[in-house]
């Protein structure tokens, strides 16, 4: 696990390909420590651990492990990883963007392609981190009309070049 990165305990979960949970006969427990992005005390995991499972299924076998976690600057979508055991028990992880012949797109089938379509798209803003529910609030108004929240200099792009440099001339005499 990266430095400065924690797995929540409760969001923690394993089960084998068709969805059967699956309980680790070997585990860890978790540290209960204070979460930065909520302020309340949480069950986590702030270090690399292992596992260990009585798998009651011939191998080789598919899991799937399912996971949130967060950094210090950032709290990340729930994740999914999957994993396949072979019969010598070698555990490796599936490439979760290996896709068969078949599932691939065809990508002359509608004939627009995603760059021309995404150069009509233009950023107005952005946040990163964890931001309370009345400051993202400001931000998306911000950002719909067209300047982000808490920018300092958001006032001088609206002025213009002229006026800005004019502002700086009496502003520096």
């Amino acid at each position: 696990m990266p430095l400065d990165h924690v797995l929540y305990a409760e969001r923690l979960k394993f089960e084998t390909e068709d969805g059967k949970p699956l309980t680790p006969l070997q585990l860890p427990a978790p540290v209960v420590a204070q979460d930065k992005v909520t302020g309340h005390e949480k069950a986590m995991y702030d270090r690399s651990f292992v596992a260990a499972f009585m798998l009651d299924q011939p191998l080789p076998v598919h899991l799937v492990v399912k996971f949130q976690g967060c950094s210090n600057s950032a709290c990340y979508f729930p994740d999914k990883r999957r994993f396949t055991v072979d019969p010598a028990g070698t555990v490796a992880e599936v490439d979760a963007f290996k896709t068969a012949p078949n599932d691939r797109p065809d990508p002359a089938a509608d004939g627009a392609d995603w760059r021309v379509e995404a150069g009509h798209f233009k950023g107005v803003a952005q946040q990163t981190g964890y931001v309370k529910s009345g400051e993202f609030i400001a931000f998306l108004q911000a950002a719909k009309n067209g300047g982000a929240a808490n920018d300092p200099l958001a006032k001088f792009r609206k002025l213009g070049l002229v006026a800005t440099l004019i502002l700086i001339v009496l502003g520096g005499a």
